[in-house]
């Protein structure tokens, strides 16, 4: 449970060294004035799935499979939907909410692309954190734990490949 928190925090770091050091204060800028949306975005994920997790981890102890799997699709559908809703809320008015977060022309642009690529990331939240609530409730933690370890870690490989080789 431990590696499993601390994983995404050192992940963050690496982003913001390599991105601080090789692209710029620009692009480093970008990312700490769109991670706010991001987390918020992942934090209504996680409202979706963590009571849901608490209902079907009861179900299961008292051998109710098919209430906990219930569960699961509520939970999940509902995060499913608070993404959607997000992603269409932002493209909605991407140019405006790039330069509501950063009025500059430069930072505004620079805000705009980071929230595009940020777009496509929302899309694997809801799967994210549902699957790793639900699978630790059934008892695996430990599959949780090595597939944050193991994301994380290529999250940091391509991190350095795009922005030191591509200079994304």
């Amino acid at each position: 449970t431990t590696l499993t928190a601390i994983a995404p925090l050192i992940t963050t770091l690496v982003d913001g060294l390599c991105t601080g050091n090789l692209l710029g204060a620009d692009a480093f800028n970008a990312i700490n004035t769109v991670m706010p949306l991001v987390n918020a975005v992942s934090v209504l994920t996680l409202i979706c799935n963590m009571g849901g997790s608490v209902l079907a981890a009861k179900q299961l102890a008292i051998g109710n499979r098919e209430q906990a799997n219930k569960i699961f699709s509520i939970s999940i559908s509902s995060a499913v939907m608070v993404v959607l809703i997000a992603i269409f809320a932002i493209l909605s008015d991407l140019d405006g909410i790039s330069h509501f977060l950063c009025p500059g022309e430069l930072g505004a642009a620079n805000v705009k692309i980071y929230l595009g690529i940020c777009l496509l990331y929302f899309l694997f939240v809801p799967f994210n954190t549902t699957l790793s609530n639900f699978i630790s409730v059934e008892g695996h933690p430990e599959i949780v734990t090595r597939s944050v370890i193991v994301a994380n870690t290529v999250n940091v490989i391509l991190d350095l490949v795009f922005i030191a080789v591509f200079h994304w």
